[in-house]
């Protein structure tokens, strides 16, 4: 029987006669282009298994010692561990060191930052929104604050970042224990992104009547009951959307914390830069796929949020 049918046809076309032909593998042919195939995969999985095992016996026959989980420094009460291999023997020989890396350490501080920066920015970025478009008086305050909002959209985050080192780092500044902290993180990323959110929070507030400020203040309300208790429920899906924008611009941004992190508030977006500069492409990778995930699953919290929020503070609306 043969193995392998050959079936040769021809056909014309513009540039002549072509001849064309298709070989079609028996039975027997494609049991043994099966089993070829099975020995390429099982070889491709168990020789780098043998190698590993190969390169670790013969680190043994040469005589290396490996010291594990050395505990080399313990900031905030952590331990940080490194391994390192050496020959036997008085030497002087060359020393391998392996740190271990701080991949979790920089993805919690990263997840840290954003929501102090969500919760602490969605405030200040609101409340100056409403003293700029309904408070009543001082003219020029109201304008200085539009002003000042406008300017982080024209600074670049580079400078930004490159401008609290120069004001933070002055020992005569007051504010100078502020910097190698969380919170100066915090406050950079929260100016560095202002502009957007401030914007959001006014076409909000512009969209409600500014007859309830007026009936508040004839029933003699005090503002703050009717910020509180008015503006806040009907203006709830705006202050979402500002928490969850600020929650992953946080979590992703590099310009301007690039000047600001410490080895102890290193972030996920940092390491994935210095990962990737040192060559190490897989765990750049994967730190920031956990920063995706990470983002993915906060926007669908804020969703499952807004839906409930929104349900019982915007019935006005469907009326």
């Amino acid at each position: 029987m043969n193995e392998v049918f050959t079936a040769p046809r021809s056909t014309t076309t513009d540039y002549g006669l072509c001849i064309l032909s298709t070989d079609v593998p028996g039975p027997a042919a494609r049991r043994r282009i099966i089993s070829r195939r099975k020995l390429i995969l099982w070889s491709g999985l168990v020789l780098p298994i043998l190698a590993v095992l190969a390169v670790g016996a013969s680190l043994a026959e040469d005589g290396i010692i490996r010291q594990p989980d050395i505990v080399y420094a313990e900031p905030d009460g952590k331990p940080l561990h490194l391994d390192f291999m050496r020959p036997e023997g008085p030497g002087p020989f060359p020393l391998v060191i392996c740190v271990h890396g701080g991949g979790w350490r920089a993805y919690y501080n990263s997840l840290e930052m954003a929501l102090w920066t969500a919760a602490c920015g969605t405030a200040v970025v609101f409340l100056g929104a409403y003293l700029s478009e309904k408070t009543k008086g001082f003219a020029i305050g109201r304008a200085a604050i539009r002003f000042l909002a406008m300017i982080p959209m024209a600074v670049p985050g580079l400078v930004l970042g490159l401008a609290y080192i120069f004001f933070f780092n002055d020992p005569a500044n007051p504010l100078n224990p502020l910097y190698h902290t969380m919170a100066i993180l915090v406050i950079s990323t929260i100016v560095h992104f202002y502009t957007v959110a401030h914007l959001t929070a006014v076409t909000a507030l512009k969209q409600m009547d500014p007859e309830f400020e007026a009936a508040g203040a004839s029933l003699k309300v005090p503002w703050y009951t009717t910020f509180w208790r008015v503006t806040v429920p009907v203006a709830m899906p705006a202050i979402l959307d500002i928490s969850i924008y600020l929650f992953v611009s946080a979590m992703t941004t590099v310009s301007a914390v690039v000047f600001l992190y410490t080895p102890e508030t290193a972030l996920a977006s940092i390491a994935v830069l210095n990962m990737d500069d040192a060559g190490d492409f897989a765990p750049a990778a994967a730190m920031a796929m956990m920063i995706v995930y990470t983002s993915t699953a906060m926007r669908l919290l804020h969703w499952l949020i807004t839906r409930g929020l929104v349900q019982r503070s915007q019935d006005w609306r469907r009326r």
